[in-house]
């Protein structure tokens, strides 16, 4: 495995790259992170501090603005797996940037860092992100029930997506 964290990524319309402070108010507002701006500054802050080799965190620009954010929550050298998740502006969805962010992001770790398995937990309800991890190459592999709690304190069934080296090799 090739250990060489979050590297810029460029695609025909985007621009994946670290996340900066200067990007704390635009994820604030494009992404939600922190329930204010303060707490925006704090998580920004985290991430940036977080980055070595074995982190995967990008900013997704378009046109020099961040419109979401894409990374990997899990990382396992031993079992050589990814666990990816993402987000991205109401403004910026089903315009195709979220899939061509993430087939990139997949195309990176399977080819460049020599990631043997990606994985995307998907609340089972939300069509639109079902459709982007499809259109990455992403099968269903099964669900989980009552996986996720909603701020309303329910749960919510995930299914799990993935792609193996493999299946991204043929």
């Amino acid at each position: 495995m090739n250990l060489i964290g979050t590297q810029p990524i460029t695609t025909e319309r985007l621009v994946l790259r670290k996340i900066t402070m200067e990007d704390t108010q635009q994820l604030h507002e494009v992404d939600g992170i922190g329930n204010t701006l303060e707490e925006a500054r704090s998580i920004v802050q985290m991430m940036v501090d977080s980055y070595d080799d074995r982190t995967f965190h990008w900013a997704i620009t378009h046109q020099n603005a961040v419109i979401g954010r894409i990374k990997i929550n899990e990382f396992s050298t031993r079992d050589s797996y990814a666990d990816v998740a993402y987000g991205i502006g109401s403004a910026y969805r089903s315009k195709g940037f979220m899939t061509e962010a993430l087939q990139a992001v997949i195309r990176f770790l399977l080819q460049d860092v020599g990631v043997h398995r990606m994985y995307a937990q998907v609340r089972a309800s939300n069509l639109p992100s079902i459709k982007v991890v499809q259109k990455a190459g992403m099968v269903l592999e099964g669900s989980m029930r009552q996986h996720f709690m909603e701020a309303d304190g329910t749960y919510v069934d995930v299914n799990i997506y993935g792609i193996l080296q493999e299946d991204f090799d043929t």
